[in-house]
């Protein structure tokens, strides 16, 4: 397990305590935050113990979107994690939730050990954690628990649902509506259990449960054979006849080792050994429909003895910042904090085999009876290794010191209003989590989206935002995401081993073969490129067997839309073939291509576009090749309206 992975699978077990209530609190002291007339900001002193409130106290940072102030009711938006500081997505928070802002004032504060309000943190996370083994993260996790001493029983849920209520005392507000995210949601949830009374509604989108289906995560594995499948139904992934049986397939040639390439082209050694690492990757690629598309030709080329399309992949999500929503990723000032994720998960989620009355040194046999009890269809396609070396089997957990917190009650009932949202290839907090949390809501609405993964209302759908109008405004919401996918790329197709495999749909005449390969090597280009999410001028990445691409957004056409422009620099795709040059893309299509290749045996040749027709020479042979309608669209990739056109391929 990675400590990134960990951060980014939100798996905080609910915890329904009977929260104290807290002292009646001053009337927040909003001034305008420095550097920007956009917000105000005020701070909120709060105990560091909710039930001693004369004890020592801590700072939470509270911003609100000025142009709101004068709204008759309060949203509060409530960042996942656990972890993430929330105060500086205001402005996401303000975009994704337009419509509930009408008559509503949008606050965002920092929960406790988080952001601006204390963030935690403590020595022995600090710093190159991130790749730690399993059994090197545990003590270190314990090691950090150890430094930071008693006080972290102060930071779990229970005291942040407590912040909340001294919140909206101090805000003035008899109710306030709650929007929150993975783990926000469940803080959302806790909440409106403690307080229904105070609750006006609840948006809560990719909510952990608040059962979380035992200790180790049932669900999400299971989604992992239910979102592979609906990506590669029918004839979808050419070449990939069982995705779930690949996975399992590739368990048993683990570890794979081989080598993937920097953005610069230099050569990189990886090595793929546990399936906690695979698993993570699926995981990641909920926030990254890009990523997801390459898995499973990933995993096929990796069973069929060709690792390099899947180690490319693997070393790419080793080196990516955290996934692009407003939930999780990390910014300058608000660093996620690594030692708050491993308090308030192993302060409070239940497990069978942590308690402070049992021994420290019984925790791993009780762990893994309790594996063993789950038997191997639970956690398939993978096996129990997988929940040895993730966070969802919490094995981090096993060298916490007990701590006296309360004890978790069972789930129940929540009398509220509520908006649930769920991505359909959503493995965080998968969309069976979702439909128990509405389950359990008085008056709920579900919306699952099909095709979105993790945290939906940060990703513009049109469905979603017509979901929050009519729940904001008090209509009828029904399900408008039925039959409105969210935008993905098609899956991609197993790179071919060479020229006489490489697909020629669409590429009719000499030379086709050549051709048909230097367009899929522009192509694995593009792909690459929309990964991380949205494309950053410029992103540089390594070819999938040597060389690099570069892309970045062009100047706007007369239309007021953006081209793309991709470099190559002996990008080799198939093996033996270097492509270098300059590709443009315009409106999905084709616009421009230069190309200079160098094929097997040092054959080498250019080819360029015209019209509809790729032309040129390779060795002694030419190229004359015609291009379908089809076949001159490239893969989608976002380009941000705001992003600057600067930045050089060069």
């Amino acid at each position: 397990m990675r400590l990134r992975s960990a951060r980014r699978l939100l798996v905080v077990a609910a915890i329904a305590t009977a929260t104290p209530a807290p002292a009646p609190a001053a009337a927040l002291d909003f001034h305008p935050c420095a550097g920007t007339p956009d917000y105000d900001c005020a701070t909120l002193p709060v105990p560091l113990d909710p039930s001693a409130p004369g004890g020592d106290s801590l700072s939470l940072e509270v911003r609100r979107l000025s142009e709101t102030r004068e709204g008759r009711g309060v949203l509060v938006a409530l960042a996942g994690g656990p972890g993430q500081g929330a105060t500086g997505f205001i402005d996401d928070f303000a975009g994704i939730l337009a419509e509930g802002l009408v008559d509503r004032q949008l606050i965002v504060l920092d929960q406790r050990g988080t952001g601006r309000s204390g963030a935690l943190s403590c020595p022995a996370l600090d710093g190159g954690a991130e790749l730690l083994s399993p059994s090197a993260l545990t003590a270190r996790a314990g090691l950090c628990a150890e430094q930071l001493g008693p006080r972290r029983r102060h930071y779990t849920t229970t005291e942040v649902v407590a912040d909340l209520e001294a919140l909206r005392l101090a805000l003035g507000a008899e109710r306030m509506s709650l929007f929150g995210v993975s783990y926000g949601a469940y803080v959302a949830q806790r909440y409106a259990r403690r307080y229904p009374d105070r609750i006006d509604g609840l948006v809560l989108d990719s909510p952990v449960a608040q059962d979380q289906g035992g200790p180790f995560d049932r669900s999400t594995y299971a989604a992992v054979g239910r979102v592979l499948r609906a990506l590669c139904a029918g004839p979808r992934c050419r070449g990939v006849a069982d995705p779930v049986a690949d996975v399992r397939r590739l368990r048993a040639r683990l570890p794979l080792r081989g080598t993937a390439y920097d953005s610069r082209g230099r050569s990189r050694r990886v090595r793929l050994s546990r399936e906690a690492e695979l698993f993570d990757l699926l995981v990641s690629s909920d926030f990254s429909p890009a990523l997801r598309a390459e898995i499973p030709a990933a995993v096929r080329a990796a069973v069929s003895g060709d690792p390099a399309p899947l180690l490319r992949l693997v070393a790419a999500d080793r080196e990516q910042p955290d996934a692009q929503q407003p939930d999780e990723r990390n910014r300058d000032e608000d660093e996620f904090s690594n030692a708050l994720f491993f308090t308030t998960t192993c302060e409070e989620k239940p497990l069978p085999w942590f308690s402070p009355e049992a021994p420290t040194a019984d925790r791993a046999s009780r762990r893994a009876a309790a594996l063993d009890a789950l038997g191997p269809a639970a956690l398939a396609p993978f096996s129990r290794r997988a929940a040895d070396s993730t966070q969802v089997g919490t094995a981090f957990c096993l060298a916490w010191p007990p701590t006296s917190v309360q004890a978790p009650p069972a789930a129940g009932p929540i009398d509220a209003q509520a908006l649930v949202l769920s991505g359909a290839t959503d493995l965080r907090t998968p969309s069976e989590e979702a439909r128990k949390t509405a389950a359990a809501i008085r008056d709920s609405t579900f919306v699952r989206v099909p095709g979105a993964g993790h945290a939906v209302v940060g990703q513009s759908l049109p469905c979603v935002r017509r979901a929050l109008q009519r729940f904001f405004s008090g209509g009828a919401v029904g399900n408008p995401c039925d039959g409105h996918p969210a935008a993905a790329p098609p899956p991609a197709p197993v790179p071919p081993r060479g020229l006489a495999t490489v697909a020629r749909d669409g590429v009719r005449g000499r030379g086709a073969a050549a051709a048909a390969a230097a367009l899929a090597t522009v192509e694995d280009g593009i792909r690459v490129a929309a990964i991380p999410g949205e494309l950053t001028a410029p992103y540089r990445a390594g070819g999938l067997r040597g060389g690099t691409v570069c892309a970045r957004p062009g100047p706007r056409d007369a239309g007021g839309r953006r081209p793309l422009l991709l470099r190559l620099r002996s990008a080799r795709y198939l093996p033996g073939l270097a492509v270098s040059g300059s590709v443009t893309v315009t409106r999905g299509r084709l616009s421009a291509l230069r190309l200079r290749l160098r094929g097997p045996g040092g054959r080498r040749g250019r080819v360029q576009l015209e019209a509809r027709r790729l032309r040129g020479r390779l060795g002694t042979r030419s190229v004359r090749v015609k291009l379908s309608a089809a076949r001159m669209r490239m893969p989608a990739l976002t380009i941000p309206a705001a992003l600057d056109a600067g930045g050089d391929c060069a």
